[in-house]
């Protein structure tokens, strides 16, 4: 049977535009504008960067629909920026307009052709603070999110399958860690299908304190959920709830019929940590890259502390973060969610300052991030979620798309100005003097 591309004039016509059309999506942002972007990077690792992050796109279309999708993408692309910036908080546009002292109005104005201008989403407009002349100098340095996940995708292509389903298994990753002498959080059971295989007996004192659970395969905190165990040896809930562990496990095997769940020992900060936040897990989001040489090395990091009652630390769950100074472990002012135009330097709730620290057992945290990456030689980027713990840091999980806007925020590097380009480079040339083409980035 011929394919829709080589049939399209057996098929009515609405269905024939929407089959030569569909693929545009993905061009959205991306085609008419990164050549521009291109040029206002700081290097020309950076301006390669941008050009691959393109051909990324293109490399499986062929020239009728790069060539159609440039001209409509260039047309309907401002449209849609106008249609983005609608959706952006009105609290966040007028701290915008206050920062550079123009009206609301005028600023989003401003904002809007700055974005269909250079192909910036709004959302990494403001996320990267864009209206500050400094940021906006730099626009050509910062990795757009969309950009990321093209150049992952490029990268994982040659990345060794079995690994990848190790990263991505909760639990099998944590007991492949642990097997390896690697300082992880305790695994205790896991919930399928309801019913829950135990890592270790109910009797043993693996479950003599407090318990959480989280979805094998969730992300931003979705689905996390802690109890704390008394000194009678009952738990309460984060609501609030008293339940016995009989009742918990009832809970997990029903929910476990939706999806595969994870229940763990409930890991704690250090002291020193402890003090900056208000009682949540805080961790480090550690980026390490892996030069086509083997050299590895942290090329950003960031704090994440949790505010208020929040059982997890991630940033769009309304909590704070502080970017951190890679070569010498300080943190620097950071930002809070809820008010991502404004810069702090101490926590909302202990009002503990943190900016101008030192992140606790940063050393030990680096070289922990460093010597596990070295397990997984086929994956060039990985991020790391690390708690500094009473003794030493624990590895709560490892992403293989971990979020590289997130370390660019207000206080963070560009990835222009990181080891990025570089690295992601030098495995990009490698390929081509192998022969691996797979995509076509560099032709």
């Amino acid at each position: 049977m011929a394919s829709p591309r080589n049939d399209l004039h057996a098929t009515p016509a609405p269905l024939a535009a929407y089959r030569l059309l569909h693929p545009l999506r993905w061009l959205r942002a991306t085609i008419p504008f990164l050549p521009r972007r291109a040029r206002l990077a700081g290097s020309p690792e950076m301006a390669e960067i941008h050009r691959l992050a393109a051909r990324v796109v293109t490399s499986n279309l062929d020239c009728r629909t790069v060539v159609l999708g440039k001209a409509i993408d260039f047309i309907c692309w401002p449209f849609m920026a106008w249609k983005q910036m609608a959706k952006i908080d009105a609290e966040l546009l007028t701290a915008a307009a206050g920062h550079t002292g123009r009206s609301p109005r005028a600023q989003k104005w401003r904002s809007w052709w700055f974005c269909a201008r250079l192909g910036v989403p709004p959302e990494d407009y403001f996320n990267y603070a864009l209206y500050r002349p400094d940021a906006a100098a730099a626009v050509g340095d910062y990795l757009l999110q969309r950009q990321s996940l093209h150049i992952y995708h490029t990268l994982y292509l040659t990345a060794d399958p079995a690994e990848g389903r190790l990263l991505v298994d909760k639990a099998a990753i944590c007991d492949a860690l642990e097997s390896r002498g690697i300082a992880t959080v305790v695994s205790l059971a896991v919930a399928q299908n309801g019913r829950i295989d135990f890592r270790h007996p109910l009797d043993s004192p693996a479950w003599h304190g407090d318990i959480v659970m989280k979805p094998m395969r969730g992300s931003n905190g979705s689905g996390f959920y802690r109890w704390l165990r008394d000194k009678d040896g009952g738990y309460t809930g984060a609501l609030g709830e008293s339940q016995t562990l009989e009742d918990i496990l009832t809970q997990i095997r029903a929910l476990s019929q939706r999806r595969p769940i994870l229940i763990q020992q409930r890991l704690l900060n250090d002291d020193d940590t402890a003090r900056l936040t208000g009682g949540g897990l805080a961790t480090v989001r550690v980026v390490t890259a892996r030069h086509a040489s083997g050299r590895i090395t942290v090329m950003a990091a960031a704090l994440k502390m949790p505010v208020g009652d929040a059982l997890v630390d991630n940033f769009m769950r309304g909590n704070v973060i502080s970017q951190i100074d890679v070569s010498s472990g300080g943190m620097r002012a950071g930002q809070s969610y809820r008010q991502r135009h404004a810069t702090i330097d101490c926590h909302p709730d202990t009002q503990a300052l943190f900016a101008g620290r030192q992140v606790p057992q940063w050393e030990e945290i680096r070289h922990l991030a460093i010597s596990t990456h070295r397990h997984f030689q086929s994956y060039v980027l990985l991020a790391f979620d690390i708690a500094p713990a009473p003794g030493r840091p624990v590895i709560v999980e490892i992403n293989v798309r971990g979020d590289l806007s997130m370390v660019q925020y207000q206080g963070g590097t560009p990835m222009g100005r990181t080891s990025y380009p570089d690295v992601v480079l030098s495995h990009m040339r490698e390929r081509e003097e192998r022969g691996f083409l797979e995509m076509q980035c560099f032709g």
